[in-house]
């Protein structure tokens, strides 16, 4: 995981299950949700030396960091054949699209972006204010 804390506890449920392998934030603070949820991760503060030291181990990073983070966090992992899941805005401008989509077709790996809305269960079925009520906003 790249980016341990904010908008990525919404992937926690569903890697839970998972080996996460890795986890890196620039905060303690806030990456102390993701350190706390896999204890047994290795803690990082730069992404690309985690990438560095784990690339083989890899099987997916998810990228759940500030927006202006997004595309050189998703281009990393890809230009090592890691599959990518980033949060929305996947990137800023139409080159950096370009860029990613040429990317993973180079490198053949499969990407998506995130969208937190359809982390949740029951994301059809939501009543006005779950959103608020499962992120402890309410």
């Amino acid at each position: 995981m790249i980016g341990g804390g904010g908008i990525a506890q919404t992937a926690f449920g569903d890697c839970r299950r998972e080996n996460v392998v890795a986890i890196t934030d620039v905060d303690d603070v806030s990456g102390a949700l993701g350190f706390d949820a896999f204890p047994n991760a290795k803690r990082y503060r730069d992404f690309r030396k985690m990438l560095d030291t784990h690339d083989q181990e890899l099987d997916l990073v998810i990228v759940s960091t500030p927006d202006h983070t997004h595309f050189v966090a998703t281009y990393a992992a890809i230009e090592r054949g890691i599959a990518v899941q980033t949060q929305k805005p996947l990137t800023h401008d139409l080159w950096q699209a370009r860029t990613l989509q040429k990317a993973a077709k180079k490198f053949g790996v499969q990407t998506v972006m995130g969208n937190q809305g359809h982390n949740f269960e029951g994301r059809n079925r939501r009543s006005a204010g779950s959103f608020e009520r499962q992120m402890g906003l309410m």
